[in-house]
């Protein structure tokens, strides 16, 4: 899911930069700054993972009916998360830096079109807010590379359920049997005690001597 997230990302940023730009999501390291990168590169590193508040307390359905209009599947469309990207321009020149990033802050919409969505993504659509990424600091120095212009943009999306619920085929009929003959004899029961002969005279059990108890 998270690689629809970033290809979804890369659509959105590619068709607001000039041809030849690249789309990266690795980590910044400090050879960038002393061997260059080959030609203008976007970088957006994925930064942290948190549940989004809006998508905590439902899930909304998304429901299947067959040509009757039984309900036939039911699928939860899954959680809302925010995930943080720190973006970065990389050029070699700070003009065209400052250039680059300015395109980009036009570049990502509330919520990005559908025809950019990708895969999984699909499901709930993406949201996206552009903030500030001076607060990144720290993040730069763990990376021992200088801290330098760039955005930080809170892309909100939900992650899907993998399995849909199947829901069971209703009941359409059920068929009854009544048995066409039934056996009403009476069965003979063992009597207690000694000296006791079970003689049967049509249904009756009697005992010796032939009187009936």
């Amino acid at each position: 899911m998270i690689a629809d997230l970033d290809a979804t990302l890369e659509a959105v940023v590619l068709r607001a930069v000039p041809e030849g730009t690249r789309v990266g999501f690795d980590t910044p390291a400090p050879s960038w700054e002393d061997a260059g990168v080959t030609g203008p590169l976007v970088n957006m590193v994925l930064l942290e993972i948190e549940q989004h508040a809006d998508g905590a307390s439902a899930q909304p359905w998304q429901e299947r009916r067959d040509g009757t209009g039984r309900l036939v599947e039911r699928r939860a469309e899954g959680t809302q998360f925010a995930f943080t990207y720190l973006v970065s321009v990389w050029t070699g020149d700070r003009v065209t830096e400052h250039a680059l990033l300015g395109a980009l802050l036009a570049a990502f919409p509330p919520d990005v079109p559908e025809p950019l969505l990708v895969g999984a993504v699909r499901v709930g659509g993406v949201r996206v807010r552009v903030g500030s990424g001076g607060a990144h600091g720290p993040t730069w120095r763990s990376w021992g590379v200088r801290a330098r212009a760039c955005l930080a943009l809170m892309v909100i999306a939900r992650v899907p359920v993998l399995q849909p619920e199947e829901l069971p085929a209703a009941v359409e009929s059920v068929a009854l049997a009544v048995a066409s003959e039934v056996d009403t004899r009476r069965v003979p029961v063992p009597l207690p005690g000694e000296g006791w002969q079970r003689r049967r005279r049509g249904s009756v059990i009697e005992p010796p001597g032939g009187q009936q108890e």
